[in-house]
């Protein structure tokens, strides 16, 4: 199956370090900084305004190598018609089928009450591959979510990732592809959280596999959590554990996650991240 599939692309471009160290799931949470790139709608729970930086590196296929930064900046101020935030991703990463790709992300997110406790969001994606040595190749897109609160302590989304479709033009290594995922969150106590994602490819996927994402996260000190969590993808046959601290500061914020396949030797990543609230 690996040997099939190991050629589609992309469906959502990163994981913020909050979700990867909780098995990546967090379509249904609301982390500053990261909310938005699994979950447009999500932008209604932002902080008034906040900016992050990020870092990553290592693999998540075998046989390639993946290492990207960015920043986001996100304005939920009071009287906006809708909350807002931008995301740039530096990215260089290597295939097995490919040299060496070198790309540029952009995305804009936009995101509204529609009712008391419903949100509707969307985002704008451009993004811009060039191979060494080979051609550039430049793919728009876009993103939808819903997200629903039914209680203070129950989230509950859905996301259409690509909803343009890929441009069978583009390599398929490199390839934005559609992609669909449910998510919820749970705050079983103040101290501790569940979150749990299910998704699944809608390109070269006649057997309907999904990925099944589930972590959790506690408070350890009053200035730091804990996650860890489990990512079992059937599309790409892979199985990663992950793990993150958090240091939760009365304003900076700090993260770091490790995501690692025991079964297939040299598929990792880790990351690291600083947030910070301007309000």
């Amino acid at each position: 199956m690996l040997t099939l599939f190991a050629a589609v692309g992309h469906a959502q471009y990163i994981t913020g370090p909050v979700a990867s160290g909780a098995g990546g799931a967090g379509r249904a949470s609301t982390e500053d900084g990261e909310q938005f790139i699994h979950n447009p709608a999500t932008l209604v729970d932002a902080s008034q305004g906040s900016t992050s930086i990020f870092y990553s590196d290592g693999s998540d296929m075998p046989g390639e190598s993946d290492q990207y930064y960015g920043a986001t900046l996100t304005d939920n101020a009071p009287g906006l018609l809708c909350s807002g935030a931008y995301m740039y991703v530096h990215r260089v990463r290597t295939f097995q089928d490919l040299p060496r790709v070198t790309e540029d992300y952009h995305e804009l997110a936009l995101g509204q009450y529609a009712w008391s406790h419903l949100s509707l969001g969307a985002s704008f994606t451009y993004l811009r591959s060039v191979v060494d040595q080979g051609d550039a190749y430049i793919q728009w897109n876009g993103n939808l979510g819903v997200l629903y609160n039914p209680l203070p302590t129950l989230g509950i989304a859905f996301v259409d990732y690509n909803v343009m479709g890929r441009d069978k033009a583009v390599p398929m290594d490199i390839q934005e592809v559609n992609k669909v995922a449910v998510g919820a969150t749970y705050i079983l106590m103040n101290d501790f959280h569940l979150r749990a994602d299910v998704s699944e490819i809608q390109v070269a996927n006649p057997h309907h596999l999904n990925e099944y994402q589930l972590g959790f996260e506690s408070r350890l000190e009053s200035m730091l959590w804990t996650r860890f969590g489990f990512d079992r993808d059937e599309y790409f046959n892979l199985t990663y554990w992950t793990a993150g601290l958090t240091f939760d500061g009365p304003r900076l914020k700090a993260d770091y996650y490790i995501k690692d396949d025991a079964a297939a030797a040299g598929v990792y990543m880790q990351g690291v991240d600083l947030r910070l609230p301007f309000w």
